[in-house]
């Protein structure tokens, strides 16, 4: 009688970490799964296939390093809820014998952040014969990547609109919103896979349009001839008119002026403001001359202000001809000034002295804002600007001047240079310079 050989297999104890993963973060590998095989005597065994289950689906295997542990990185498939689910490692047909080992896998919601932008600064588009003002929505995951199909809630101006989160939300205009202030309202809810947001708004100026305006004519004058030097003033007048045919005078609009310089190349601009028309369609513009700008000519231009944004603007002037004319153009002229310093007559080295400058044009001995510098002696040796700064609108500028410590006792000469615009060369205006003098030594 023959006997059977039966093969008797090694007992061993398999060991399976718990494991957790956030959903659809695209930086991380998944969930890391780890399990170590440990024989009788508690040794790490090597080279020995593990499989790993979730939910009872194989997920993958390997094999046990010579530490005994069998590593696998899971990404978490899209249609994975959320929550707990049972993680199993179990062995390979071996040798060996092992019982399953069970743990936890927590899938974890993501965290989301949700904004939103509207096609500004002209926020429409024409469909169908309508306008339509536009939500761009963005709803992001923790890790950067969008949810998949999530919904979002859109409002405007009470109207409710359920979208994808990679759509656009379209909302029709009416004519009886352009210029008032919207509210646009998007929130997030969450799903299965990631946490909701807290609800972005904003109120938005809904601009008007271009092609919503009526026919139009602005016309656009200066109503001085005299050029403008610092400090000086004169009206613009901008005119506006709608209809076909005979125009009408259009009251309560807000227009500006500005103007481009003929003279220099480059073109500076000046903006000169703005105001609101009458009932006959006028408005006036009083300029004040006191901006860091280039000497010449500049060309006028009118424009319609719509919620603080210049739009609809137009090259024609209210009278024909030669821009360079009063009519067309307001012109900027150099400022002479007289330099008025008012000083002590004696300083302490290593003190400071409080000086008074104002500028008066020469013109008419009216006050000039401008800028003002100081030269004078230093520690250092030889003259130094020591300080600077802008007048007021009269004209003043109170400026500390600092006295070298180690100068010695005597006359010590200062220089005062005003420059009749903020900023340097003669292209802003005339530079004058006025001297004036400290006695230096122990104040009594």
């Amino acid at each position: 009688m023959g006997q059977t050989s039966t093969k008797l297999a090694v007992m061993a104890t398999l060991v399976l970490q718990n494991a957790s993963a956030v959903y659809g973060n695209p930086y991380d590998t998944g969930a890391h799964l780890k399990a170590r095989l440990l024989s009788q005597a508690n040794v790490p065994v090597a080279g020995v296939e593990v499989l790993f289950l979730v939910d009872g689906v194989v997920v993958g295997s390997k094999s046990t390093d010579a530490d005994g542990n069998a590593q696998l990185d899971y990404k978490l498939p899209d249609t994975m809820a959320s929550g707990p689910h049972v993680l199993v490692a179990k062995l390979a047909p071996t040798s060996l014998t092992a019982p399953a080992a069970t743990a936890n896998l927590d899938v974890v919601k993501q965290q989301t952040a949700l904004f939103f932008q509207t096609f500004q600064p002209q926020p429409f588009e024409v469909k169908d014969g309508k306008f339509v003002f536009q939500v761009f929505p963005n709803l992001t995951g923790k890790g950067g990547n969008p949810p998949k199909k999530a919904q979002l809630r859109v409002r405007f101006n009470g109207v409710e609109k359920t979208i994808d989160s990679a759509a656009t939300a379209n909302f029709d205009m009416l004519p009886k919103d352009y210029g008032k202030t919207s509210h646009v309202e998007i929130d997030f809810d969450g799903d299965a896979h990631y946490l909701p947001t807290s609800a972005q708004s904003q109120n938005i100026v809904i601009m008007t349009p271009q092609s919503a305006l009526p026919d139009f004519q602005m016309g656009v004058m200066a109503t001085s001839t005299t050029p403008l030097q610092l400090g000086q003033s004169v009206d613009i007048l901008v005119s506006l008119s709608s209809g076909a045919g005979a125009f009408k005078a259009m009251p309560g609009v807000k227009v500006g002026a500005w103007g481009t310089n003929i003279d220099v190349p480059g073109g500076a601009q000046i903006d000169f403001g703005h105001a609101t028309t009458d009932n006959t369609g006028r408005a006036y513009i009083h300029y004040t001359h006191n901006l860091p700008v280039p000497l010449g000519s500049y060309k006028l231009q009118s424009y319609m202000v719509f919620n603080g944004q210049n739009n609809s603007s137009t090259h024609t002037p209210l009278f024909g001809g030669d821009f360079k004319n009063a009519s067309g153009a307001v012109q900027i002229a150099a400022t002479p000034v007289d330099i008025v310093v008012t000083a002590p007559a004696m300083a302490k080295p290593g003190t400071a002295v409080d000086i008074h400058v104002q500028l008066l044009r020469k013109s008419d001995h009216q006050p000039a804002p401008g800028a003002i510098e100081i030269d004078g002696p230093s520690d250092a040796g030889g003259n130094f600007m020591l300080v600077s700064g802008p007048t007021d609108a009269q004209g003043h500028a109170h400026l500390s001047l600092p006295v070298g410590a180690h100068l010695e006792a005597g006359q010590a000469n200062y220089t005062v240079h005003a420059h009749a615009a903020v900023g340097i060369g003669n292209a802003y205006g005339s530079i004058e310079a006025k001297k004036f003098s400290l006695e230096l030594g122990p104040l009594r």
